[in-house]
């Protein structure tokens, strides 16, 4: 099989790579998305963002809890798990719904090595780029809410994503570590795209995969029912109008 990473005799870079091979992933998770729609309201946003934490405080805590060179400012990049509590909280505050949600366990399958999380890693620091754009929006449409989540690193946005990029060639030397990263970006985005459907966070149904944690959850102790309940019953109501305008949220240029 022909590598990912084959180049005609030079070193090759390892985002273009990565958004070469992950693009159509990207694509079709953005595209599927209720919160990219124009109609999408505050409510729309906190289930949201409850559901992506059930992805992400997993997977963030097997990318960024390892011994990795300071220059990659790993402890920085750790916390976005906080920022979409504080969106929940203040939800919850305003008397807007949340919904409680189980934590995926259909990870990404390789993220004891390194270039493998790298990969996934890229996913999780792309999608800044994209939630800047959708905070805008969100700001402009609901001044009165905070979206902390989507605010992301704020004005240190660019310099992170630049020191990022800048020190994926130092660790993907070869085609072997740029393939696993390639692996880990695509499992990065089905795992996610999986979750995100079987929360009904997208209007496309989940894989097989996908179906199959359905099922675990419908076998699960009640506790995890009345969860799986509480998901469909706010996504069937959390709609509210927007005036214009989409944007992607998933964006790793």
């Amino acid at each position: 099989m022909t590598s990912v990473a084959d180049t005609a005799g030079q070193a090759p870079d390892p985002r273009s790579v990565l958004r070469a091979a992950t693009q159509d992933r990207h694509e079709r998770l953005d595209q599927s998305l209720v919160i990219g729609g124009a109609e999408a309201g505050y409510a729309d946003y906190i289930v949201y963002v409850a559901a992506l934490r059930g992805w992400l405080a997993p997977v963030e805590e097997a990318v960024w809890n390892r011994p990795w060179p300071e220059e990659l400012l790993a402890a920085r990049r750790r916390g976005k798990v906080a920022w979409i509590d504080a969106d929940l909280q203040a939800a919850r505050a305003a008397a807007v719904a949340v919904p409680a949600l189980p934590t995926c366990t259909r990870l990404p399958a390789g993220l004891q090595d390194d270039a493998y999380a790298l990969g996934v890693a890229y996913v999780i620091e792309g999608s800044q780029l994209g939630g800047r754009m959708m905070a805008k929006r969100l700001q402009r449409d609901f001044p009165q809410h905070a979206f902390r989540y989507m605010e992301g690193y704020g004005a240190d946005l660019g310099a992170l994503w630049k020191r990022f990029i800048e020190f994926l060639p130092s660790q993907l030397r070869d085609a072997d570590a740029l393939d696993r990263a390639v692996a880990g970006a695509r499992d990065a985005f089905d795992s996610l795209s999986d979750w995100l459907a079987l929360c009904g966070r997208t209007g496309v149904p989940a894989t097989a995969a996908a179906g199959a944690t359905a099922s675990a959850l419908a076998s699960a102790p009640s506790s995890a029912s009345a969860t799986a309940s509480a998901i469909a019953s706010a996504s069937a109501t959390a709609s509210a109008p927007s005036s214009s305008g989409t944007a992607p949220t998933s964006g790793t240029p």
